[in-house]
């Protein structure tokens, strides 16, 4: 990390096609069915725990940011979307009034 090299052994990986269907054994399946998953080296997804817990408060990500967060989910997003929707309402709701 002082360097700022990455070694070339970190940047490979093994893409593994996966299903993205649940019973995948039914029916034939076109390319766009699967979702690569790459698998990387041990020694590289180590790095990258390491760096991401010295440098994980420099990670900033915006309110709107729901995927990838442990304490968000769907229902969380549902319900800033229904609060904006409301105060938007609202507004529009003043303005009709004050015409």
């Amino acid at each position: 990390m002082l360097r700022g090299y990455v070694p070339a052994g970190f940047k490979h990986a093994y893409i593994v096609p996966v299903p993205k269907l649940k019973d995948s054994r039914v029916k034939s399946m076109s390319y766009d069915e699967f979702r690569g998953i790459a698998i990387s080296p041990i020694i590289s997804k180590v790095f990258e725990h390491c760096v991401l817990d010295s440098f994980k408060r420099y990670f900033l990500s915006s309110d709107a940011q729901f995927g990838f967060i442990k304490v968000w989910d769907v229902e969380m997003q549902f319900t800033q979307f229904a609060k904006l929707l409301i105060s938007l309402l609202m507004v529009v709701t003043l303005l009709v009034y004050v015409q």
